[in-house]
């Protein structure tokens, strides 16, 4: 599957990104063993997460927020860090080297 990232797209989910992991400790991301509120993730959704962030060439880090389903990952990729956002169904989009 091919998909097309604009820079302004990245950009935009990037900011997005940002903006969710500056979020006040309330609305941090837990791992819980099912989607006890929105923003939780279950051990098998950091699994999926993990495996697309892989397959999109990046080394999955730790989980820095998570929201009705998009986990917001550190990872990195040739020496550089990036914040990636990875959607319920696969996709990932990485903001630029931070």
């Amino acid at each position: 599957m091919t998909t097309k990232v604009t820079a302004r797209t990245t950009r935009t989910l990037a900011a997005a990104a940002a903006l969710l992991a500056l979020s006040t400790p309330a609305a941090l991301a837990q791992l819980s063993s099912d989607h006890a509120t929105v923003n939780s993730y279950t051990a098998d959704d950091l699994r999926k997460a993990q495996a697309a962030v892989t397959a999109a060439g990046f080394t999955p880090g730790v989980v820095a927020s998570a929201q009705a389903g998009n986990l917001f990952m550190k990872a990195t990729k040739g020496g550089q860090n990036y914040f990636v956002t990875v959607t319920p169904d696969g996709h990932v989009y990485a903001g630029g080297p931070s």
